[in-house]
């Protein structure tokens, strides 16, 4: 009788423990996949907020733009202040003397497929102007690229270079343009065909979009905007 009992209640149980594991490795998978996606949307927003021009306000260097010509659809290359000036960064370890060179780019990956990926080079001491006397005309950044993070097996877009590759069909990044923010020279965001250009000096935010094949039934994509806080300054920064 117990024997039968013991049999009953274990064929009870079973299914619901298997059934338990299942649901608990799913609601894990989920999570690890919302980080794999949260984690450099955050990363992206806070040197975006960060972003500032590679020289101070009122400057007589040409470089006015916060972003590059590299900027486009599938590429955001962009300067942002790291931490003080001549001090350690709290954004990597390396002493800061300078606004940082930030590149966030969809890549080919280490599987061929495209992967995004961002990467952070500090600028070189002794480069960058400052508010009161220049050390140097304008930033360089020669030093070793730092990874930020790597989003790999990207959805709906392509690796550039790739053939029939067109990243403005989906395009990872989109900018908004504020009149008011205009200052000179003005650089064109055209930099493939079919990018509706815009002056890159007016940028005010960035929004970006994108997706990874993580797991089948699994949140496999993020969006987010993020404004540029204070893209000139007065003072040196780092």
């Amino acid at each position: 009788m117990c024997v039968a009992l013991l049999g009953l209640l274990g064929a009870i149980v079973t299914p619901m423990v298997a059934s338990f594991t299942a649901e608990n490795s799913a609601m894990q998978a989920t999570y690890d996949g919302v980080d794999q996606l949260i984690e450099p949307s955050q990363i992206i927003s806070r040197f975006v907020h960060e972003a500032v021009a590679p020289a101070p306000q009122g400057s007589t260097t040409a470089t006015w733009s916060v972003f590059t010509a590299n900027t486009g659809p599938d590429e955001a290359q962009f300067t942002a202040d790291v931490g003080t000036y001549g001090q350690p960064s709290d954004a990597g370890p390396f002493t800061a003397y300078g606004p940082a060179l930030v590149t966030i780019a969809v890549q080919r990956g280490s599987d061929g497929k495209p992967a995004l990926v961002g990467t952070l080079v500090p600028a070189d001491k002794g480069t960058c102007p400052g508010p009161a006397g220049s050390d140097g005309t304008a930033c360089t950044w020669t030093g070793s690229a730092q990874q930020l993070f790597s989003v790999p097996d990207l959805t709906g877009v392509c690796v550039p270079g790739s053939a029939g590759c067109d990243p403005a069909a989906h395009p990872v990044f989109s900018y908004l343009v504020d009149a008011t923010m205009t200052s000179t020279p003005s650089t064109s965001c055209s930099t493939s065909a079919g990018v509706v250009s815009c002056p890159l000096d007016q940028v005010l935010a960035v929004q970006f979009t994108f997706a990874s094949r993580i797991a089948p039934g699994l949140p496999n994509g993020t969006q987010s905007e993020a404004y540029l806080l204070a893209p000139f300054y007065d003072a040196e920064v780092g």
